[in-house]
């Protein structure tokens, strides 16, 4: 945690309001994290996994290294995202995956979001490169991508393509591409196509029966910079002095 940002408190501080709102709710945490997030956020999960020792170099392969790990009665789900209700996770058993929402050229692979997002400027750099010829599914022109802010599996054998999927690609980026494109270290960020993309490319390319919890739950997603809005502390910083305060008085 210490690696990825300058200060890690108001992250940290935001993954604990998340944590308290999802305990409330009725779910059980098992946090994945260096010493420094487990000693800061003790007493607000019920298990936890030390990853001190672990090397994850893009942005998604802890959520990946998780559900390895994990079985299929496991969800990862962003720190900075706040619950408001329960997520659908109950209404979409019949799904093979369930994952945030859909990116599309409607809404992300555009050019109008391309500074935002960074979808067009990746696509265009990868298309440079012959990935298909490595990874069947993956195709330069897809027209969805799974935004991964929340993972579940509901069948393994969609579990295993998605996995191994991704660890193929993240080795072919990180041997070919990387080395001559120096994405790591820019503004952009390669998981988004990596995971993401290819997800989208998987779910189109083998008809898989997706559910996304954006269309049926409640929830406050404050990713990227939206960390560090001071209207976005002050609500984790509510929640999590209320949570302190019922405790007192009970």
């Amino acid at each position: 945690m210490e690696g990825g940002y300058k200060d890690p408190n108001p992250v940290l501080q935001l993954y604990k309001a998340s944590m308290i709102r999802a305990k409330k709710l009725g779910y059980g945490i098992k946090l994945y994290g260096c010493d420094y997030t487990l000693k800061y956020l003790k007493g607000h999960y019920d298990n936890s996994f030390n990853v001190e020792k672990e090397e994850f170099v893009l942005t998604d392969d802890l959520k990946i290294y998780i559900h390895q790990r994990e079985d299929l009665n496991c969800a990862t789900i962003d720190g900075d995202l706040i619950l408001k209700s329960k997520l659908p996770f109950d209404e979409y058993r019949d799904k093979d995956v369930i994952f945030e929402y859909p990116e599309t050229r409607a809404n992300a692979l555009n050019a109008k979001r391309a500074m935002y997002i960074g979808y067009i400027y990746l696509l265009n750099i990868f298309k440079k490169y012959p990935i298909g010829d490595t990874i069947k599914e993956y195709v330069h022109d897809g027209a969805l991508a799974c935004n991964v802010g929340i993972i579940k599996f509901n069948n393994q054998k969609t579990k295993d393509l998605c996995i191994s999927n991704y660890l193929a690609f993240r080795k072919y980026f990180l041997e070919i591409i990387e080395p001559k494109e120096k994405l790591v270290t820019s503004k952009y960020i390669p998981s988004i196509v990596i995971c993401q993309y290819l997800f989208g490319c998987i779910v189109m390319n083998h008809n898989i029966n997706v559910g996304y919890t954006k269309s049926k739950a409640q929830y406050d997603h404050y990713y990227g910079v939206w960390k560090f809005d001071k209207h976005v502390q002050k609500k984790a910083k509510d929640i999590i002095q209320f949570e302190n305060t019922k405790k007192c008085l009970i």
